[in-house]
């Protein structure tokens, strides 16, 4: 998957979360950068390029780093919706979720990067480019190449849920499950059919 999905997959889970509806937009947009965050052990590639081929899908992509990156991501959204809060309200309201609802999403967030990308992988049965989920740990490479990794199919079905989600306001958080269940088969209905090829 390439970052700008991993980024719609991100909004749209927060949406699905009720993230949107408690804590607004900012909370959206922070997850889709969130949903991005484990791409950033792909910027060696501007200066060193071997660097980027050890590195990516490694580094930013192993589950102990996106679990202490999504707590420490959601730690900081949770923080920053305080400040914002204590400033536009003279008494704090009480917040349901508190700081573990947005930890929770933010690690649920940062794991789907990995795993989509075990999927988005390679084209027929060629794996391109593994994960090494359990970095530094274990050495291994999973891969399960059931998408070519620049597929537009995820594109446009995250794209299209999150326009139907700012559309329909009272069924939002509905429409954003629906879109990543939709994508789920889409992977799956896919992935399925080059297979068989």
């Amino acid at each position: 998957m390439v970052y700008y999905d991993h980024a719609l997959v991100g909004a749209t889970l927060s949406v699905a979360a009720g993230m949107q509806r408690r804590y607004g937009w900012p909370a959206v947009m922070l997850a889709a950068l969130a949903g991005m965050f484990p791409d950033w052990d792909a910027t060696p590639k501007h200066i060193w390029p071997q660097a980027y081929v050890l590195g990516h899908r490694v580094w930013g992509h192993n589950l102990f780093t996106v679990t202490l990156a999504g707590a420490a991501l959601g730690g900081l959204g949770y923080l920053i919706h305080r400040s914002r809060s204590h400033r536009s309200t003279p008494t704090p309201a009480v917040d349901p979720g508190g700081a573990g609802l947005w930890v929770m999403v933010g690690v649920a967030i940062l794991w789907t990067h990995p795993l989509l990308d075990l999927l988005y992988c390679g084209w027929e049965q060629n794996a391109d480019w593994p994960v090494k989920l359990f970095w530094p740990a274990a050495p291994w490479g999973f891969a399960l190449p059931w998408m070519p990794w620049a597929d537009w199919g995820a594109t446009v079905l995250l794209l299209s849920g999150l326009l139907v989600c700012t559309l329909v306001r009272r069924h939002r958080q509905p429409c954003a499950a629906a879109s990543l269940a939709v994508l789920v088969l889409f992977i799956g209905v896919r992935g399925a059919l080059l297979q068989r090829r």
